[in-house]
C-alpha cells in the first residue's frame, strides 16, 4: 500500500510538473504571436502608407480625359489593319474598338 501511495504522489507530481511547462510553453507562443501580429500590422501600416503617397504623387493626365489615345498622331489605317492581321496570323484575337483605325 505503502508503494502504491508513493507511485501514485510520483507520477502525480510528474504530470503536474509538464502540465506547468506546457502552461509556460503556451504563454510564450501566445506572447511571440502577439509581437508577430503587432510587426505585421506596423508593417502593413508603412505599406499603405507609402501606396497612398505613391498614389498622390502620381502624374496625372493634364486634361484628365482618358478616352483619348495615348499617342498625338493616331495610327493610320493601313497600320492598324497591318497589326490586325499579324495578332490574327499569331492566334490573337483584337477584340473591336480596342484598335482604332
Amino acid at each position: 500500500m505503502f508503494f502504491n501511495r508513493k507511485t501514485t504522489d510520483d507520477r502525480f507530481r510528474d504530470l503536474r510538473d509538464e502540465i506547468a511547462s506546457l502552461k509556460r510553453l503556451v504563454e510564450s507562443r501566445d506572447l511571440d504571436w502577439a509581437d508577430m501580429r503587432a510587426r505585421c500590422k506596423r508593417l502593413l501600416d508603412r505599406t499603405e502608407k507609402v501606396a497612398a503617397r505613391s498614389v498622390e504623387q502620381e502624374p496625372r493626365p493634364a486634361g484628365g480625359d482618358t478616352s483619348q489615345p495615348l499617342t498625338a498622331a493616331p495610327a493610320s489605317a493601313s497600320r492598324v489593319d497591318r497589326i490586325r492581321q499579324q495578332l490574327k496570323a499569331s492566334g490573337k484575337e483584337v477584340p473591336d474598338g480596342l484598335l482604332r483605325g
